[in-house]
C-alpha cells in the first residue's frame, strides 16, 4: 500500500501545505488516516496514493476558452 503525506500531496498538486492541512482538519480528503506522535503533541496525515490520485483527478475541470468580445 503506497501512502502519501500532506507534503507529498502539496508537491504533486502545486497547492500549499497549509491548504492541505486545512482540508485534512476539515475531513475533506477521502481515505485520510492520522498517525499520532508518541508524545501526543502532533500528528501526521497519510492518504493512499491510488485513492488520492483518483479523487484529485475527479476534482479537476476542463477550462473552456473565453468568448472574445466584439
Amino acid at each position: 500500500m503506497d501512502t502519501l503525506t500532506l507534503s507529498q500531496i502539496a508537491l504533486r498538486t502545486g497547492m500549499s501545505l497549509r491548504y492541505w492541512q486545512a482540508k485534512a482538519k476539515a475531513g475533506a480528503i477521502p481515505n485520510l488516516k492520522r498517525l499520532r506522535s508518541p508524545s501526543g503533541k502532533g500528528c501526521k496525515y497519510l492518504v493512499q496514493a491510488a485513492g488520492f490520485d483518483a479523487w484529485w483527478s475527479s476534482q479537476l475541470e476542463d477550462v473552456k476558452p473565453c468568448q472574445e468580445s466584439i
